[in-house]
């Protein structure tokens, strides 16, 4: 399935620009989910006495990325990077892709979940710039490719709009789209983060437990 799709090189021009926030290698950190599973905001649980979320901010700083939250928590902003306020809260990685491409200007993001306290600085390095022409750079996972981390271009946006409209939330809804879709192999994966911990994120309790221990 996937040689196929990467075979299907079309590119969307690009949507009108609105706000410029910054032209450099920009993150953007997820933050605006109900951590169901987790029993409560799974971004302010503690992991060596920082939080998740403050803990992915020091990653993607060591990799120079500048940053930018997305969430409707009023902790945010007390976390002093712009916040992206979420306008329809709870609605899905989809809906909060279409607030950052409406309220920025950057031309690509790296987007990331806020409960993702191993990235790789050189994985994030080698997902920015692998393929700069693909309009989504992923990374290839145990079960196949990973929407997050993942480096996505704003030739996406009409397609998040057309999926939203449609009733979908999850960023997979992209993959079968008209669009140019990379992949860094397991192979360059391992070589940059042997254990795959770029990939590793927080759903429960018991995954932050067995991390302590």
């Amino acid at each position: 399935m996937w040689s196929a799709l990467l075979k299907n090189l079309k590119l969307t021009p690009s949507s009108s620009r609105e706000i410029s926030v910054n032209s450099n290698k920009t993150a953007v950190v997820l933050a605006g989910g109900r951590s169901r599973r987790f029993g409560r905001d799974k971004a302010w649980a503690l992991y060596e006495g920082k939080t998740l979320i403050e803990i992915v901010i020091e990653r993607l700083k060591s990799a120079h990325c500048d940053v930018i939250l997305s969430g409707s928590d009023p902790r945010l902003k007390q976390l002093s990077f712009p916040v992206i306020e979420d306008e329809h809260p709870f609605e899905g990685p989809l809906q909060a892709l279409k607030g950052i491409w409406e309220k920025t200007s950057n031309s690509r993001i790296l987007l990331v979940a806020c409960d993702m306290p191993f990235l790789s600085p050189d994985v994030i390095q080698t997902l920015w710039t692998t393929d700069s022409h693909s309009d989504i750079v992923l990374l290839q996972g145990e079960e196949g490719p990973s929407p997050l981390p993942g480096v996505y271009d704003r030739t996406t946006y009409p397609f998040v709009t057309s999926l939203i409209e449609k009733g979908r939330k999850d960023l997979k809804a992209l993959w079968n789209r008209d669009l140019a879709v990379s992949v860094v192999t397991r192979q360059l994966l391992h070589r940059l983060d042997p254990l795959g911990k770029s990939l590793w994120n927080i759903n429960t309790p018991q995954d932050l437990s067995f991390l302590v221990e």
